[in-house]
């Protein structure tokens, strides 16, 4: 709920941007000085009932003039959780009306990327771009520190300043979807190590992979990283069919981050099916909830498929960006916006697509093989002599056809097991001579 607050284009009752706000609850955030939402039945990360909340206002907040990139003066707004020029917007939200002795859990939301548009007339508010090259362009590319997440990284740690005097019994969890995770994970890594304890919580949706970019950082980085995953405080939830989810997942040598939990979606569609009745495989609309109002995770028995999906798809995205960034050179490479644009290229993208359906295609069939079985085993129980010589043979050729599936997709799922095995080990045998040479 408060991941998808974030965003502008949620129903206006759950949405935290200011121009979002209803009439009644601007109100209240100009005299209150907080805003209170209901989520019905919502709990936080330990169960606990989380129904009521309180979206607290940026006080930093100020309108800046400046000349944009085709020379006109606009202005902008800038504050501690808002900088519409750099395209970063957080929110911060409590369990009591204002930050007090009484107040026991916040929580740092961060929204991801906005819908890409260039409206020179909008100002900087209008050119979302620098979500784009400047994040998630400079991320895909070169797993680059984001200027987003440097904002978010100043955000978070004056929010625990503040905690610490008015708060002292409260913690911080953060969340974040699709670049709302790599702005989050990057900017927690990068928190001064003392401010760790106030960490709850980082939950993150349907977001990349971030190590390879938090080991380009500094050591402290590293080492908080470490820490807050070795006390079970990082959790990512994943759409095995969503291209955004698989990024920079199952790559030979990579450690992902935190715990990976693998989302039952309801239908098979791609992050491209954005008209569908749930949404892309990107959005929230695709998530099954288990009573208890957590999300319902695929398990290897019943779902390999959904597993295998997703080691094809992430196998796919190394596919043409090494193909890309082969072809390209160093000077495209360098250039964050040329290549997005050759990577959406028409060219391009036909050839993405068509195979990626087709990985999307094959896991919907093998997904429906377990329900033709069932039913073909109720018929069996009511028909006749030949009626049951004519379902076994179907029968038997079913589970013949899914046998030689699910063969395929342990086959897959077993090197990619043996592969993370093969890369711990080595990290442990590397950490251990490293050791006995310093000693």
């Amino acid at each position: 709920d408060l991941a998808q607050g974030a965003y502008n284009g949620r129903p206006q009752k759950y949405s935290f941007p200011h121009d979002r706000l209803t009439p009644e609850k601007k109100k209240e955030i100009e005299t209150k000085k907080h805003a209170t939402f209901h989520f019905p039945n919502a709990k936080d990360a330990h169960g606990n009932d989380a129904s009521t909340v309180y979206l607290q206002p940026d006080n930093a907040i100020k309108t800046i003039k400046e000349k944009n990139w085709v020379g006109r003066e606009k202005v902008y707004k800038k504050g501690l959780l808002t900088d519409e020029k750099a395209g970063y917007n957080s929110y911060y939200v409590t369990d009591t009306p204002t930050l007090s002795p009484k107040t026991q859990h916040t929580y740092f939301a961060t929204r991801g990327s906005d819908g890409v548009s260039m409206d020179v007339k909008k100002g900087w508010s209008g050119n979302n771009l620098n979500d784009w090259v400047n994040n998630n362009g400079s991320f895909t590319l070169f797993n680059a520190y984001l200027p987003q997440a440097k904002l978010a990284n100043e955000a978070m740690h004056q929010k625990i300043m503040d905690m610490s005097v008015k708060a002292p019994n409260a913690t911080m969890s953060i969340t974040g979807h699709s670049l709302g995770t790599m702005i989050s994970i990057q900017a927690v890594a990068n928190l001064p190590q003392a401010d760790l304890a106030k960490i709850d919580k980082v939950v993150l949706f349907q977001g990349p992979d971030a190590r390879e970019s938090i080991n380009k950082m500094s050591q402290q980085a590293q080492e908080n990283l470490q820490q807050l995953e070795e006390q079970g405080k990082i959790d990512y939830y994943v759409n095995a069919f969503d291209i955004v989810s698989m990024l920079n997942r199952n790559k030979k040598g990579v450690d992902e981050i935190g715990r990976v939990h693998y989302l039952l979606p309801k239908t098979f569609t791609t992050t491209f099916d954005l008209t569908y009745k749930y949404g892309s495989s990107h959005d929230f609309g695709q998530y099954q909830l288990n009573p208890d109002g957590t999300p319902k995770e695929a398990n290897l028995k019943e779902h390999g498929y959904i597993f295998a999906a997703g080691v094809k798809v992430s196998k796919l995205i190394d596919k043409y960006l090494g193909k890309i960034m082969d072809a390209s050179g160093e000077s495209l490479a360098k250039n964050s916006l040329q290549f997005l644009l050759s990577l959406l290229s028409e060219e391009n993208r036909q050839k993405i697509i068509k195979e990626y359906e087709k990985i999307i295609h094959e896991a919907k069939i093998a997904s429906q093989w377990q329900g033709k079985v069932s039913r073909i085993q109720k018929s069996l129980a009511s028909a006749s002599g030949s009626q049951k010589i004519e379902l076994r043979s179907e029968l038997a050729e079913l589970v013949a056809k899914q046998a030689q599936q699910a063969g395929k997709e342990y086959e897959l799922l077993v090197k990619n097991i043996l592969q993370e095995a093969e890369d711990e080990v080595q990290t442990v045998s590397k950490e251990i001579r490293e050791s006995a040479m310093n000693i």
